[in-house]
């Protein structure tokens, strides 16, 4: 940042709507590439239903909405409104438009054709939940009905498959779809607490430097800049670069566990069993 924000009189209000910005970007982003290694997952695991049903639709709806929000906030930064008579429009406005205005713009579009484009975004963002609801089960229903009827029919018989009653399986994709739709939006809201570290972590600094430093410096004292000196160094490395590094890292650890994995980590492997020598013997 050019440090002359630092002095200026909206130096508070350019930082939140600047830091709000890059933690949405970051968040949105972040959940598209988890949403990418669940593509990767049902190619690898060969599960078309999940690619086709799953990860297609989920793109599509976080791609059509909030990978679209972050090309507005791009595109607005590339704009020069000096010049405008409507000034620059509120890019939370315009994504709510899209579900309450029927996809208006308010007169203060970013780009041409932009109300036709909302309005085509909220048409497949809305078409893509049923996808990802009902054609999974019903085809895994009639599936393994169709494979229950040939095992009966088998002669030689063999181990008869479990069958998983309709219930169950609609039940289980109506989670993943509620958990999926409204995460969109709680997930990407989540991601805000990186702005709010942002903002504390400077204020503290500013209050530490403001009581410690700031007070001999204008005074022009060589041994108040010595002493202050020492106590902001000090108190800076305890609490910015030792607690509240530690605060950051948890919420991070947090956001990559909660926000990023569940869009592709199911955690099905094997059961951990620790190494006992007794179990090789066992199996000789």
């Amino acid at each position: 940042m050019d440090p002359k924000w630092y002095v200026a009189s909206n130096e508070l209000a350019f930082f939140n709507s600047f830091k709000m910005k890059i933690s949405v970007i970051f968040g949105v982003s972040q959940m598209m590439f988890g949403i990418c290694i669940r593509g990767l997952n049902a190619v690898y695991f060969k599960k078309p239903l999940d690619f086709i049903f799953e990860f297609i639709p989920q793109v599509l709806f976080m791609g059509l909405l909030f990978f679209y929000m972050i090309l507005m906030i791009f595109i607005k930064w590339g704009i020069n409104w000096d010049n405008s008579p409507t000034g620059p429009p509120s890019i939370i406005t315009l994504l709510m438009n899209i579900f309450l205005g029927g996809g208006s713009v308010a007169g203060k579009p970013l780009f041409e054709g932009q109300e036709t484009f909302n309005i085509i975004a909220l048409l497949i963002s809305l078409v893509c939940v049923p996808l990802i609801l009902f054609p999974k089960p019903i085809i895994l229903f009639f599936t393994q009905s169709k494979g229950a009827h040939h095992e009966h029919g088998d002669e030689e018989g063999g181990e008869e498959e479990h069958e998983e009653p309709f219930g169950e399986l609609f039940i289980h994709q109506l989670i993943e779809t509620i958990e999926f739709v409204l995460g969109a939006i709680s997930n990407t809201a989540s991601y805000l607490r990186l702005w709010a570290l942002s903002l504390a972590h400077a204020q503290l600094a500013r209050v530490f430097f403001t009581k410690c430093l700031l007070g001999a410096v204008q005074a022009g004292s060589i041994i108040g800049i010595i002493l202050g000196f020492f106590l902001f160094a000090n108190i800076t490395f305890g609490v910015l670069m030792c607690m509240d590094l530690l605060e950051c890292f948890l919420h991070t650890l947090r956001l990559h566990w909660v926000e990023f994995q569940n869009k592709f980590y199911r955690g099905d492997g094997y059961k951990f069993t620790p190494f006992t020598f007794k179990n090789l013997f066992d199996d000789e």
